[in-house]
């Protein structure tokens, strides 16, 4: 006579509710990390750090007598040309060194060169440079966002297989219909995700700007 087995028994309700509501968790997880700061906050100096509350009453002020929107214009406007010339600039230089050899043999040591040293350094030549204000911002906003735009459109112009290319000249297809029609659309991809990255650099070279160089005044007045 078989003997059988015993049920499996499965895990807590409280757990099952806990795994199927997961921004639940992350909503306490973040309430909680607020909390901790805020009463944390309350016993350190000022100088060094200081609390939600705070923060929240600060930028109140702020709104109200209108600096926070001119300071969040001239940032912006920064960001925009910045991330404008990142991209454009990026996509062309990973296209030229993707797709011709004697641009990838000619760029690719100044461009794994430069990549490789910190920007951040690169800051108080870039203001001896081209100056202080917006021109000084945009430059260094330039510097960091402008490298992952360019290494991923070169990935994903070399990634083409070589098999659509040899299909596409077997029907005839010219230089330019396979750039257009082939390989630019299957670089997309890492084009998009070199954009990505990018904006998320763009915001660090942004802050970056802003403590080492005095206020825009392209939105002045």
């Amino acid at each position: 006579m078989a003997v059988p087995s015993p049920r499996r028994r499965g895990p807590p309700p409280a757990i099952v509710f806990l795994r199927n509501r997961p921004n639940l968790i992350r909503a306490v997880a973040v309430a909680v990390f607020f909390v901790v700061w805020e009463i944390t906050g309350r016993d350190v100096n000022p100088l060094l750090m200081t609390y939600p509350s705070a923060i929240f009453r600060a930028a109140i002020e702020f709104i109200q007598n209108g600096e926070l929107l001119v300071a969040l214009k001239q940032s912006l406007f920064v960001f925009a040309i910045g991330m404008a010339i990142s991209i454009v600039a990026g996509v062309v230089i990973g296209v030229m060194v993707g797709q011709w050899w004697f641009f990838e043999y000619t760029m690719d040591p100044f461009i794994n060169a430069l990549y490789a040293i910190p920007r951040i350094a690169l800051i108080p030549l870039l203001m001896m440079w081209v100056g202080l204000q917006d021109a000084g911002k945009i430059t260094v906003l330039v510097s960091i966002a402008i490298f992952p735009v360019i290494i991923n459109t070169y990935s994903g112009v070399r990634d083409v297989r070589g098999s659509l290319l040899d299909i596409g000249r077997a029907f005839g297809a010219s230089e330019r219909d396979i750039f257009f029609k082939i390989t630019l659309p299957a670089a997309l991809p890492f084009i998009m995700t070199g954009v990505r990255l990018s904006i998320g650099f763009g915001i660090i070279g942004m802050v970056v700007a802003e403590f080492f160089t005095p206020r825009s005044t392209a939105w002045a007045g």
